[in-house]
């Protein structure tokens, strides 16, 4: 049998079940009977009335919660921090961009691409352009910005495994550094699901330097992207005839438009 934790100890234990409790009273989040009865006592003995908002704000007094907490960060589960090895596999694929499909991207530089957006935008995923052919229709052409030259989709390896792959099993000629990375990094962004936009923050599936430099179209650089055109009439109209749908990808360089 253990010899008992010591004193300190169990008072660490104490403090921490102390305040679990609150936290879990001040967002609705209880997960038994112990945590309402516990945070309950130490309202009451603190001389306040039995609400979350009081669990809230005592929180707040002694510096666990900062003063704009967002709540539903907490309700919802919703983490902000990302581990160590996910950014260290974040600046790695930034300081040794490998893009698989490079032979094969086309070049389309030659044309004005423009995104709509606020000045201090942080993450551009889509841009325009448009070209008048010379009998009269209009080719428009939609720019989606390209992760997937840094990260590949769960296609080739298990979305459920728990274990880095052998670096044997990389596709698309990639590199096996380059690949270990990725799918590190895809394995965080799947267990996240989605990003997250507040009025107050943006939490992105994957490290924010990764998502706002690596997989977003920057204005005036040289952007990897998957671009689709369309053909339409002079009034708009799809055209169609249209053959000229195809997706491909490209380069490409923007110009921020407000």
């Amino acid at each position: 049998m253990l010899n008992p934790p010591s004193l300190p100890g169990r008072q660490k234990r104490k403090s921490q079940h102390k305040i679990e409790s609150l936290e879990a009273y001040a967002i609705d989040a209880c997960t038994n009977d112990d945590q309402k009865k516990t945070a309950g006592m130490i309202l009451r003995a603190m001389g306040l009335v039995k609400t979350a908002s009081s669990a809230l704000n005592l929180l707040i007094d002694v510096g666990y919660f900062p003063v704009h907490v967002n709540l539903d960060l907490l309700k919802f589960n919703i983490r902000v921090d990302y581990p160590d090895e996910v950014i260290s596999a974040a600046e790695n694929l930034l300081s040794e961009p490998f893009d698989p499909d490079e032979v094969d991207r086309k070049d389309l530089t030659h044309l004005k691409v423009y995104a709509i957006d606020v000045d201090e935008a942080d993450e551009l995923d889509d841009a325009l352009s448009a070209t008048r052919l010379l009998d009269g229709r209009i080719k428009v052409w939609i720019h989606v910005a390209d992760p997937t030259s840094l990260v590949q989709p769960g296609s080739i390896v298990d979305r459920n495994t728990k274990e880095v792959p052998d670096a044997g099993c990389c596709g698309r000629d990639q590199h096996p550094k380059h690949f270990l990375h990725g799918f590190m990094l895809y394995r965080e962004a799947m267990k996240r699901g989605t990003s997250i936009f507040l009025p107050t923050a943006t939490y992105p599936m994957f490290p924010e330097k990764l998502a706002m430099e690596g997989m977003s179209l920057k204005q005036g650089e040289l952007c990897n992207a998957v671009t689709v055109s369309v053909v339409l009439h002079s009034d708009g109209r799809i055209w169609e005839g249209n053959s000229d749908l195809w997706a491909t990808d490209s380069h490409l360089e923007i110009f921020l438009s407000e």
